[in-house]
């Protein structure tokens, strides 16, 4: 049997990576717990860390009795990692980074890597003295083992380098930050291992991210935990002011043991995305349908409806604090709220507390949307609609342009709006019309603003405006002559 003494070497060369690799597997199991915060990032940033966790366990299994199997191993580890790995890395932190562009920066980064794995398989030092068992491989039988390492420099220094440089220039969370700085130093790591042919520095240094990657872990956990800490501590205070009452009351008569299915919910979750999403256009729309839905289950009994529109604000408190933090401020103005309720004498004193309320919350979470990537999202795409509305668009035109996927822009124009991509499409084309059909034709109208049929056109306008488009020239012939 044949032993393989473990020396200093071989420790930081191959144990350490695959204790690293290790690492990064926690990693990534933690990001998969909590993908729901780290959001549309979490696949990128798993596709690196598993083509990573691959990279790392190399020189472990090039010490195995296994030559063939190593070396084709060793082609695997480095084509998923350069062609699909780093781009898939860059990506999550642009993403991050609030950069909505990048996607064909990124596809740059990738056919990059791949055209430098075909050169990295059919050069001669990665078979190094395995070469003549491959004879095809004899295509470029003049290229030295320095070439690959510096190839592999420029690379790396394109695909890594160069992003982090720009990422650092935006305004980042302190967690992006530190993935950044790993980046980084798994940059410093592996440029210093090629040029100097050190490969403890290459796959040692490398492992080293782990280590900040960890402590950024470690940092979001922490950050998390404070969260949950203060919202609990607040809860009690929450309850107190959500119940804020100058007499007592039997609150168990307005909560039974079994759920009411006459209860609003649906009214009510839509009262309060509205709210938690920052929709301040949709908020009175919603407050209107919801208590006019909680009347009605309350059977007019303004007692009823105190305590249920009391538990409805409780809920958009208790989101807003979570978020926010700011427990203090927003405690004092549910406890004043309550107050207010319960002094007030009918409906629609209520009615018009709720609606403060909701606006004022929506208000302040969108000023906190207003400088998100989602916001300049949505304005990429009103551009685009805009100064392309008499074209055929498409759903994927405009996630082309705006370099997302046709799912991710639909979700999230839907979500800052409150109405569909096609929706403000008919929209503009609908307003656009509007003024055309003063000096044009019905038909001419309509393929000027991107109808293809003058019929369909004439259905649109009408559901819109309530008129035909002759009905609305007739009108405006009408007021001209006045």
């Amino acid at each position: 049997m044949n032993y393989i003494a473990l020396n200093w070497d071989i420790l930081i060369r191959a144990v350490f990576p695959f204790t690293a690799a290790n690492v990064y597997s926690i990693v990534l199991i933690y990001f998969t717990l909590v993908r729901y915060r780290i959001g549309s990032a979490y696949p990128w940033y798993a596709i690196f860390i598993v083509s990573f966790t691959l990279f790392l366990c190399g020189p472990l299994v090039n010490l195995m009795p296994v030559e063939e199997a190593r070396r084709w191993f060793d082609l695997m580890r480095n084509v998923v990692l350069f062609t699909f790995g780093m781009p898939a890395l860059i990506y999550g932190l642009c993403i991050q980074a609030n950069i909505t562009n990048a996607r064909k920066a990124i596809y740059c980064l990738a056919l990059l890597g791949f055209c430098w794995s075909l050169f990295f398989a059919f050069a001669p030092p990665f078979y190094m003295d395995h070469l003549h068992k491959t004879k095809w491989l004899h295509l470029l039988s003049g290229v030295s083992k320095q070439q690959v390492y510096y190839s592999q420099i420029a690379l790396i220094s394109v695909q890594l380098l160069l992003p982090c440089l720009f990422l650092l220039q935006q305004s980042l969370k302190q967690a992006v930050k530190l993935l950044i700085l790993g980046v980084l130093l798994l940059f410093t790591a592996m440029t210093i291992g090629l040029s100097t042919e050190q490969w403890a520095i290459y796959y040692g240094g490398s492992a080293f991210t782990a280590i900040v990657w960890i402590v950024a872990v470690y940092k979001d956990i922490q950050i998390t935990n404070h969260k949950i800490k203060q919202h609990h501590l607040h809860q009690n205070s929450m309850a107190l002011a959500q119940y804020t009452a100058p007499t007592p009351t039997n609150f168990v008569d307005y909560y039974p043991n079994k759920i009411n299915e006459d209860y609003p919910f649906k009214e009510r979750e839509a009262l309060l995305e509205a709210v938690n999403h920052g929709h301040i256009g949709v908020v009175a729309e919603k407050v209107e349908k919801l208590t006019s839905a909680l009347s009605a289950f309350a059977q007019n009994s303004l007692d009823t409806f105190k305590v249920r529109t009391k538990e409805i604000l409780f809920m958009m408190f208790d989101a807003a604090i979570f978020d926010s933090g700011n427990a203090q401020t927003l405690i004092n103005r549910l406890q004043q709220a309550g107050t207010n309720i319960d002094k007030a004498t009918d409906f629609l004193a209520i009615n018009q507390l709720l609606l403060s309320e909701a606006t004022a919350l929506a208000s302040e979470r969108d000023n906190v949307i207003d400088s998100s990537a989602d916001k300049r999202l949505v304005e990429s795409i009103k551009t685009y609609i805009l100064t392309n509305y008499d074209s055929d668009i498409i759903l994927n035109n405009v996630a082309d342009n705006v370099g997302c996927s046709r799912s991710h822009v639909t979700k999230v124009f839907k979500n800052v709006t409150s109405q569909t991509i096609l929706q403000y499409l008919v929209d503009v084309r609908v307003h656009k019309a509007r003024t055309l059909l003063l000096t044009k034709s019905v038909t001419e109208t309509a393929y000027e603003v991107g109808f293809n049929n003058s019929a369909y056109f004439s259905t649109v306008f009408k559901k819109q405006t309530g008129l035909t488009p002759k009905e609305y020239q007739a009108n405006s012939v009408a007021h001209s002559t006045l």
